[in-house]
């Protein structure tokens, strides 16, 4: 009897340990299943997260305080060297220097004087036929177009003060404003519809 009751002891101590370390072990498996699913969603967020970090740290392209008025030449210290926007050629060069650095012009012309024709600019030497043009006469006056630079009066105020005179050229017809840079004269040319609005710059050696 006692031998009975033992074993019927036993029998139900192994079922309820082994129930018990079924249900330990599910429980395991059920976290082990939780962990894998959410890990890499958890992950994901944290290199999102990482992106957003990159991305605000990343210098905007373009800047509010830059100018639209892209003419660093467009100083008093280079103006007053008798030049507008080439380093090498201004007032003096010479015409085959002129053509060394920028090749043959496009077109040589009489307005106001003979000139050698760019694409955007025009050169004037001292002679009132083209084939006169030799080698060495010297550059007196240059033209350059700026339209598409978006230059104004109030930028030329700021940088060359203000203008000395300004007016209707009775020989040409062209509105011109004047302002002194050394030795040199500066004349912009309005825009006909924005007298603010600056399409043309010409630069010559002031009168004595």
């Amino acid at each position: 009897m006692k031998k009975a009751v033992w074993i019927m002891t036993a029998v139900v101590v192994i079922g309820v340990g082994s129930a018990l370390w079924y249900a330990y072990n599910q429980n395991r498996a059920s976290q082990a299943a939780l962990t894998d699913t959410t890990s890499p969603q958890q992950s994901g967020a944290n290199h999102t997260s990482a992106k957003k970090e990159t991305v605000q740290q990343q210098p905007k392209s373009g800047s509010a305080d830059a100018s639209n008025i892209q003419l660093p030449w467009l100083t008093k210290a280079h103006v007053s060297q008798g030049k507008l926007d080439d380093e090498e050629i201004g007032i003096g060069t010479t015409a085959a220097e002129l053509t060394a650095a920028l090749g043959k012009p496009d077109r040589i012309d009489n307005y106001e004087g003979v000139y050698y024709g760019y694409q955007d600019a025009a050169f004037f030497f001292p002679r009132s036929v083209a084939d006169e043009i030799e080698d060495s006469d010297p550059i007196v006056k240059m033209v350059l177009n700026v339209e598409e630079h978006e230059l104004t009066r109030s930028f030329l105020n700021q940088r060359f003060g203000q203008p000395v005179d300004e007016g209707l050229m009775e020989s040409t017809g062209d509105y011109l404003i004047f302002y002194n840079v050394g030795k040199y004269t500066l004349a912009a040319s309005p825009d006909d519809g924005d007298k603010n609005k600056i399409i043309g710059l010409e630069l010559s050696q002031s009168e004595k």
